[in-house]
């Protein structure tokens, strides 16, 4: 294959990926991670449910602009991720400060928007 075909796919490809990424709102290791290293979405359901107490503390950190979600996986069936939406980067401190490095053993990713 001549090389510099090789890379225009190759530069093709990760400019796919990162306009498909920012359009749809998901980021780049969504599409790298394996669907193994994703929570089952029920499991993430059951969790926030039961923790609502702590999710209604994060979503006060700015009523109307604090949201916590559940993100699907679409390209891995069943799989999910917690996220949570804020509004700027004090908003995402505090919220760190709140749950920490991890939402009750579940992996969470912030998405300022």
């Amino acid at each position: 294959m001549n090389t510099s075909r090789c890379y225009h796919t190759t530069i093709k490809l990760v400019l796919s990926l990162v306009t498909t990424s920012a359009v749809s709102g998901c980021y780049l290791e969504d599409y790298l991670a394996a669907c193994s290293s994703f929570a089952e979405k029920a499991k993430i359901q059951q969790t926030l449910s039961e923790q609502a107490a702590v999710v209604r503390q994060v979503e006060q950190v700015r009523p109307g602009h604090v949201d916590v979600m559940v993100g699907e996986i679409k390209r891995c069936p069943g799989k999910a991720r917690i996220s949570i939406g804020h509004a700027t980067e004090k908003d995402r401190q505090k919220i760190e400060r709140i749950i920490g490095p991890q939402f009750f053993g579940l992996p969470y990713r912030t998405i300022n928007w």
